[in-house]
């Protein structure tokens, strides 16, 4: 037993001395593993999908109307949508049902952080972004990209950003019906 532990103890000591050679730590874990190790690993924006992200800041002072208006309109684009909350109350609720009922394709969250992050103190806000896939979703990784306030419509929205951005005119011409 007392030869195994210092077989085992001599080996880590070998592999920490290998290792900690500077220009040639993946070179020595090649030869250990017979694999190839990259120097440098891809950071966590390279790894993940960015995809067109809509979220609309909202309250249960927001016209329900305004809000099922932002559902079926997003649902149009081939979007991920989010409306978001900063909190919970029973007209939240009932929005959170409606959504899971009716509009498949528009999520729900109660994320205070994000309203304090994104300095969003009235709402309703629209922000445009891409993000990671919905699976593998942290706003932090997020690029916003165009962000609105006030109530207006996402026909409005996207008139107003496809005037300072070309690729988002695709989304302009399917809610004005041109596509």
């Amino acid at each position: 037993m007392v030869m195994k532990q210092k077989i085992v103890i001599g080996l880590v000591l070998t592999l920490v001395s290998t290792l900690s050679a500077s220009d040639s730590n993946f070179k020595h874990l090649e030869s250990l593993y017979g694999k190839y190790f990259d120097k440098e690993l891809p950071t966590v924006s390279q790894t993940k999908e960015l995809v067109p992200t809509l979220f609309m800041f909202t309250s249960s002072s927001v016209p329900k109307l305004t809000v099922k208006n932002f559902f079926s309109r997003a649902n149009k684009l081939g979007t991920t949508n989010y409306v978001v909350y900063r909190g919970l109350d029973n007209n939240v609720k009932r929005t959170l049902i409606y959504a899971d009922k009716k509009e498949r394709g528009v999520f729900a969250k109660i994320h205070p952080l994000m309203f304090r992050d994104l300095n969003i103190k009235q709402v309703p806000v629209t922000i445009y972004a891409v993000c990671p896939n919905r699976e593998q979703f942290a706003y932090k990784s997020c690029k916003y990209l165009y962000r609105m306030d006030g109530d207006a419509s996402l026909n409005e929205f996207f008139n107003r950003a496809s005037d300072e951005d070309e690729s988002l005119k695709n989304y302009r011409d399917i809610l004005n019906g041109d596509i």
